[in-house]
């Protein structure tokens, strides 16, 4: 009986080849020879001996592979935003390219076949909304987001040391590496005091997995839920209820509302956060920025 977990190996740091063993277990896929990109073709042979996994899950080749041009008009190495009108088309493709698989075997073979090709970014996207809606993985529980790009929700920084640990003491015998809580500023700007609830990894992925579970683009079987619309406003009134809370509790005023887009917003903000796919920096927000239009939105 095929282990429906094998497929979550594939969220298994993902940037790194599809045929390097993934998990604890250095579990491998058994990588039909087509399925490598060009690069690797030719070293066939090579990886099969260089690579070898302490279990082996047997990928079942298909006979046809759907059409994959939309979905690969994003390079690899390129940051990706659902927010972007033209990622998000590319993302829903792939989740109904996906979805439309006939079997968890063709599943699995398809995504082993896209995830070397795909920008990482919008495969995870695109696999992760499709376990949740698929009746034969929707049980599955899917690797925290925070896992697969650290990058993301914490400073680099602790990366070279996090490395080092797990790379030289053995496992049972690392020591916890701990994460700077005040990295993007400090108490000599009050709205600093509650930075634990804005950057708090577990608010984050709770968005996250909302765009999962709601997606805005996609087949029509997944977007169209019902109360859909109710449970956006619900879900974000209540987050801004408990922040507006926590900054009484910090004696702070109640959030005031962005009503003005043409006005200096007063607070700057530094995420000091890195794109290390894209090898980029997410940009600062100066103190009294001005928002403004930018009209040709492209980030290919």
């Amino acid at each position: 009986m095929t282990d429906k977990n094998n497929i979550l190996y594939l969220f298994d740091r993902p940037t790194e080849p599809i045929f390097i063993g993934k998990g604890d277990d250095n579990v491998s896929f058994d990588v039909p020879t087509e399925y490598l990109i060009d690069r690797y073709k030719p070293l066939a042979s090579d990886i099969q001996t260089r690579f070898p996994g302490g279990k082996t899950v047997p990928i079942v080749k298909l006979n046809n592979i759907p059409d994959l041009s939309i979905p690969l008009g994003l390079s690899r190495d390129a940051p990706f935003s659902l927010f972007n009108p033209s990622h998000s088309k590319m993302a829903s493709k792939l989740i109904e390219i996906l979805m439309n698989t006939k079997s968890y075997d063709e599943l699995l073979s398809l995504s082993v076949y896209c995830r070397d090709r795909i920008n990482p970014y919008m495969f995870t996207y695109a696999l992760s909304v499709v376990i949740i809606h698929r009746p034969d993985t929707r049980n599955l529980r899917l690797p925290s987001h925070s896992e697969m790009f650290p990058s993301l929700y914490m400073d680099s920084s602790v990366f070279s040391r996090a490395r080092e640990e797990s790379a030289v003491v053995q496992a049972g015998s690392r020591t916890p590496i701990e994460i700077p809580h005040d990295y993007s500023a400090n108490n000599l700007d009050s709205e600093h005091r509650i930075s634990y609830f804005r950057e708090d990894i577990g608010i984050n992925l709770h968005h996250w997995h909302w765009h999962l579970v709601y997606p805005f683009d996609g087949p029509l079987s997944i977007v169209n839920k019902d109360r859909r619309g109710e449970l956006f406003f619900y879900m974000h009134q209540q987050i801004l209820a408990r922040y507006n809370m926590e900054r009484l509790s910090n004696n702070l005023n109640r959030v005031v509302r962005l009503t003005n887009w043409n006005e200096p917003i007063a607070e700057g903000y530094f995420p000091k956060l890195d794109n290390i796919l894209a090898n980029r920096v997410w940009p600062p927000r100066p103190a009294n920025a001005v928002l403004t239009v930018i009209f040709e939105f492209n980030m290919l």
